[in-house]
């Protein structure tokens, strides 16, 4: 450093000496660590296939002294005399069928035919319930679901055993016919089946029918063909609807609260680099690399960044240049990004988490006017080149 406390190019170039001097020095530990075949972690970071090499050869290792362990035990068993050899099932199967095959060979006739065996059919694994996520309190205008809650219970009411059967419901073809139908019986006399009750559809459709609270909703509800259930309508009730409807529109359903995590992943974009680092990288500008090795890229610029105060000093001044919005630097960065998001979204789909991404470069517009504001304030503090505001009760 000169008297006058300037950097020079003489002092950047010792600086890169004293670098070089001790990543040599690093190598040549390497070297002998390697040559000794007792490498460090940090070496087999940077040789992947010595790596994968010397875990295979720890298995096979394993694996040789397991086998040449059994040797030893099928030894020391046949010089004791407790050897005991292993019986093979499959020869001992085979001679009692082959001689059934040639008993059998000279006979002829249907009366002497085996009948086929049956195979078990495969198990079919038990479906999981669906869970219902949303429940809802009022269905407010619809009509419909009111109808299907209404006939749920009925059905329960009339037949308890059968659950998860919803109510087959349609509005009515004809107005003769009433306001709305239920179609559930002749499926419902199926399903009863399995439960040793052989009603039969017009039968399911009565007892349903009985079941049916009446009141403000339902007037009244008949049985008509092989089964259908016609609903005819309260006249009060419609024509209040009507008039509801034409004051107030049409209301949603009221659904019920429920307790729901959000949460910030905040990933790391390749985990804590640096765009300041991005001087070093390969051709970052015309080629994209995988994440692997952006994340191999950080170690080596993160630690450099530690001890190199020139080194840190070219990163600060990236940071400004991003921030400038330098068209280099600023497709650098994306890379950066585009790289990284395709990674974490392969996590956030098999986890069916959805992302809304709002990353700190997402402020950085609305900063702009936040800090003017403050300054016209005069709450803000220079330190360093940087405007710095302190909240109220913190120092």
């Amino acid at each position: 450093m000169s008297s006058n406390n300037v950097y020079t190019e003489e002092d950047a170039a010792k600086a890169r000496l004293s670098s070089y001097e001790e990543q040599l020095i690093k190598l040549k530990k390497q070297f002998e660590l390697v040559q000794q075949g007792t490498p460090d972690e940090e070496t087999l970071d940077h040789m992947v296939d010595l790596k994968a090499a010397l875990v295979t050869n720890a298995k096979l290792k394993y694996h040789k002294n397991f086998l040449q362990k059994s040797i030893e035990n099928v030894e020391n068993e046949v010089k004791s005399g407790t050897f005991k050899k292993p019986t093979d099932d499959s020869q001992s199967s085979a001679a009692p069928a082959e001689q059934k095959k040639s008993d059998n060979s000279g006979k002829k006739g249907k009366g002497n035919e085996q009948p086929p065996v049956k195979k078990d059919k495969k198990e079919t694994k038990p479906s999981v319930p669906k869970i219902n996520y949303v429940v809802v309190e009022d269905y407010g205008d619809s009509l419909m679901n009111r109808l299907k809650e209404i006939f749920t219970e009925a059905q329960k009411t009339a037949y308890p055993q059968v659950t998860n059967f919803p109510p087959i419901m349609t509005e009515a073809t004809n107005p003769k016919f009433g306001d709305y139908q239920c179609n559930s019986a002749l499926g419902l006399s199926k399903k009863l089946k399995e439960f040793g009750v052989n009603d039969s559809p017009p039968q399911v459709a009565k007892n349903i029918a009985n079941a049916v609270q009446k009141g403000e909703y339902i007037k009244d509800v008949e049985i008509a063909g092989p089964g259908f259930i016609n609903v005819h309508l309260q006249p009060e009730f419609l024509g209040a609807r009507i008039g509801k409807l034409l004051q107030n529109g049409i209301q949603p359903p009221k659904i019920a609260k429920r307790k729901a995590l959000v949460d910030f992943s905040s990933p790391n974009i390749a985990k804590e680099m640096h765009v300041g680092h991005l001087h070093r990288f390969p051709n970052y500008l015309n080629e994209t690399p995988p994440i692997g090795d952006l994340q191999a890229f950080y170690k080596e610029s993160k630690k450099r960044f530690d001890e190199d105060e020139t080194f840190k000093a070219r990163a600060y001044d990236r940071v400004v240049k991003l921030q400038n919005h330098d068209p280099e630097i600023i497709k650098a960065w994306k890379m950066i990004c585009d790289v990284s998001r395709a990674d974490f979204g392969r996590i956030y789909e098999k986890l069916d988490i959805k992302i809304t991404e709002r990353g700190e470069s997402f402020y950085q517009e609305y900063m702009v006017k936040l800090v003017k504001e403050l300054e016209e304030k005069n709450i803000l503090i220079t330190e360093e080149g940087r405007k710095i505001f302190f909240p109220t009760g913190c120092s």
